[in-house]
């Protein structure tokens, strides 16, 4: 990996951090460091405690996944954790119908299916990973207390 890359990569790291620090504050109290990404921006975050939590912007949601970094390997390493961090089937729609990712990109929903959206085709996008990450965290700070099959509109200042 040339040394250029590694430059953009550790930037792109950094941004998602802050916008994690910005837009899911609500979530997780002291983000520190971010561990991974997948192809759809599911991003694996280190809190100051030593948490390993994970942010689906699909499902608008942040969960703890481990107590501590060892607990995680042990998790990560499973194939089922693969299977579902991958998601190889919808990857692999995504780029027969969007192409290869660009630096910095996810695939996304363009509506998340915790709101109603398919995981079809007529779904899927692409998008800078940091702006799918405020618009999930934002979304998800909005929505949380809502019950199960609630309604909800959204109201977009342009």
């Amino acid at each position: 990996m040339s040394r250029r890359v590694v430059i953009r990569t550790l930037m792109m790291l950094a941004e998602l951090l802050e916008v994690i620090r910005r837009d899911w504050s609500w979530a997780i109290a002291d983000p520190r460091e971010v561990v991974s990404v997948s192809p759809f921006g599911n991003v694996i975050v280190v809190d100051a405690a030593g948490r390993v939590w994970r942010i689906s912007p699909e499902e608008l949601s942040c969960t703890v996944l481990a107590e501590s970094t060892r607990d995680f390997d042990r998790i990560y390493a499973d194939r089922e954790f693969q299977e579902d961090w991958l998601m190889p089937p919808a990857r692999e729609q995504a780029e027969r119908e969007l192409g290869s990712l660009g630096q910095g990109h996810s695939y996304c929903f363009k509506t998340p299916p915790v709101l109603g959206g398919t995981y079809g085709a007529e779904n899927l996008g692409t998008v800078p990973t940091a702006q799918l990450l405020a618009f999930a965290g934002d979304v998800g700070r909005q929505i949380k207390d809502l019950p199960d099959g609630a309604s909800v509109r959204f109201k977009l200042d342009v």
